[in-house]
């Protein structure tokens, strides 16, 4: 009823459900574009956090908070799907963690395109520059968010580039044994299965050269 009153674009709450857990990182969004009315809430009702949500400080951290959070639903939600694959989780991650880094160098020379609500949040503030406190602890929190990306996934699937394309990529000197890599020459060796790697997805090739070369299937599909 507030919103409605107050001409809010948005007048429903998100409530948890299973059908929406993975626009969770939405929610935020919400809460941010709706920010003027749970201020007059909160200040109607006395709450020490109304004063959080007149503070231009808080409001700046939240909208930065907001675009990384929408960043990061995008990749839980790229990681979904029947055709994921570890292998393609870990590009999906590695490219994240490289982005973290060209979104920290390019705050550092203050350009914050990458992020829009934030630039819409300080365009709405007397000065058009982040201030270099705000502009500090973000660039901790960039830095801190590849610290545990790397910490959670490792860089050691290299090795396993053969299973993402057999026919381009060689493996490592220990990834595969002697009668691996004699099977693995016969298979790349072979145009028609080469073919047919375009054709199929990851997965469906390695079963489908499962009778063919079934320690190689075996091996990949695990």
């Amino acid at each position: 009823m507030l919103c409605e009153e107050m001409g809010a674009e948005h007048t429903a709450l998100l409530f948890f459900s299973d059908a929406r857990w993975l626009s969770r990182g939405k929610v935020l969004k919400r809460m941010f574009k709706l920010r003027h009315e749970v201020f007059c809430f909160l200040n109607g009702e006395n709450h020490s956090l109304a004063d959080s949500f007149s503070n231009k400080d808080f409001l700046l951290k939240m909208a930065y908070l907001t675009d990384i959070f929408e960043k990061l639903n995008i990749l839980n939600t790229s990681l979904q799907g029947n055709e994921a694959t570890v292998l393609s989780w870990n590009d999906k991650v590695k490219a994240f963690m490289r982005k973290l880094e060209l979104w920290r160098n390019s705050m550092e020379s203050d350009t914050l395109d990458m992020f829009p609500t934030l630039v819409s949040m300080v365009q709405d503030t007397d000065n058009p520059v982040l201030p270099m406190d705000i502009k500090s602890c973000l660039l901790d929190h960039l830095i801190m968010l590849k610290v545990h990306f790397e910490k959670y996934f490792c860089n050691d699937f290299d090795k396993f580039n053969w299973i993402k394309n057999p026919f381009e990529n060689a493996p490592g000197p220990s990834s595969l044994n002697v009668n691996e890599q004699e099977q693995l020459i016969d298979l790349t060796s072979d145009t028609s299965l080469k073919s047919k790697f375009k054709e199929l997805s990851l997965l469906e090739f390695w079963i489908h050269i499962g009778k063919e070369f079934p320690t190689l299937s075996q091996k990949a599909l695990k």
